[in-house]
């Protein structure tokens, strides 16, 4: 009788914070020890420090998590904001070397899209994640915008779609210029882009190298790339806007050899 006294009164003292003793062999012990207020007191404290300890397994699991997410937010800024950056630069050379007023256009445009990105980047650190906000988008006109923010050499684009999906207007922006960007830093200063539709999405190809079959799933992953000289962000963060659209990104090859980038699992609101 006093033993299970005791022991319900172990138990009854850890539930008061909802947890139970790990050990069988400790609740054996105190029921030998006797005493329903010492097994009240005990199992009360038990519980109190294994809940203290995973509260503070959870603030480290958080911790780095914040630290991770930092370090890929760090990388995100320095990586998008390289496309207007390389754009302006390069058109006030040419300015200056010709005299041409209007590269500086250009200029202007790629420091409001610079504005813009810091705007968008900035909300993405408050919130941690992509705010999506969808609404019918003329795809043809957000690919021809991002061509003309990424420094494509003589890169030529070549565009077959025509329609509108719902969509978040900056982030398919972002999505397109990162595979520009990708496809001219792997595909050689000529290379010719295609985009165009697919049933369910869309695609983005080139005729460059291509993407060797065993590395399509890893070049997805940030920090992954096949040249040596290059940050490994663009795919991945073309696969962190599918993936906040709802959309499926897979890779296979072109007809020439070259990237296909697949965007599947889009809602074409007209055709």
């Amino acid at each position: 009788m006093l033993f299970a006294l005791t022991a319900a009164s172990i138990i009854w003292g850890q539930r008061t914070l909802g947890v139970r003793m790990a050990d069988p062999l400790i609740l054996i012990t105190e029921m030998m020890l006797g005493g329903a207020l010492f097994g009240l007191i005990y199992g009360h404290y038990y519980g109190l420090s294994l809940t203290q300890r995973r509260q503070l397994q959870q603030k480290t699991l958080q911790l780095r998590q914040q630290n991770e997410r930092l370090d890929e937010f760090a990388s995100m800024v320095s990586h998008d904001l390289r496309n207007p950056l390389n754009v302006a630069q390069g058109r006030l050379e040419l300015a200056q070397r010709d005299g041409d007023l209007a590269h500086l256009e250009m200029v202007r445009d790629a420091h409001n899209r610079m504005a813009t990105l810091i705007e968008n980047i900035l909300d993405l650190a408050q919130t941690q994640q992509f705010t999506v906000d969808r609404q019918p988008v003329e795809i043809e006109s957000v690919v021809n915008q991002s061509w003309d923010h990424v420094e494509t050499n003589e890169g030529t684009l070549v565009a077959n779609l025509d329609g509108v999906i719902a969509a978040d207007t900056g982030q398919l922006q972002r999505l397109f210029e990162n595979l520009f960007r990708n496809a001219v830093e792997h595909g050689g200063t000529t290379v010719t882009i295609t985009v165009g539709e697919l049933e369910n999405g869309f695609y983005v190809e080139d005729d460059g190298p291509g993407i060797p079959e065993e590395d399509r799933d890893d070049v997805l992953e940030r920090g992954f790339s096949t040249a040596a000289d290059n940050t490994g962000f663009g795919l991945a963060i073309v696969a962190s806007i599918a993936r906040a659209h709802d959309w499926t990104i897979s890779i296979a090859e072109s007809a020439d050899g070259g990237a296909r980038i697949l965007v599947t699992d889009v809602e074409w609101m007209t055709r």
